[in-house]
């Protein structure tokens, strides 16, 4: 069997995207590596709790924050298990949560850039 390898998300994005949009990619860190904090990356976790003058708020906007982060936390584990990938993210395709098609994504950003261009012009 020889399956038709199918373009990567970056290779899609630049055959949608106008040629002056730049695509900067780095990779990142793997799922098995420690992540690294930072000072900076310590004090943007509070920009969640903060309220609008930049004092830290509420202990509710603290616990808010606390619990997206422990989301995101969980959401990152699962979505590296293939149990995942294989049975939900169909399920979440169906439903509109993520789009299945990276093309479909491009051009959606495509007409989003060019309407901020637009506008941008306008002004």
């Amino acid at each position: 069997v020889h399956p038709k390898q199918s373009s990567t998300i970056l290779e899609a994005l630049r055959s949608v995207l106008p040629a002056d949009v730049e695509i900067m990619h780095r990779p990142g860190c793997l799922g098995t590596e420690k992540r690294k904090t930072s000072a900076e990356l310590e004090a943007l976790k509070f920009l969640g709790s903060s309220n609008a003058v930049g004092q830290h708020g509420s202990r509710w906007l603290r616990f808010q924050a606390h619990v997206a982060d422990m989301f995101f936390t969980v959401a990152s584990g699962l979505s590296r298990r293939e149990w995942f990938r294989r049975w939900v993210m169909p399920i979440l395709r169906v439903l509109g949560v993520r789009p299945a098609d990276p093309a479909a994504v491009a051009r959606k950003l495509a007409r989003e850039h060019a309407a901020q261009r637009r506008t941008m012009q306008q002004n």
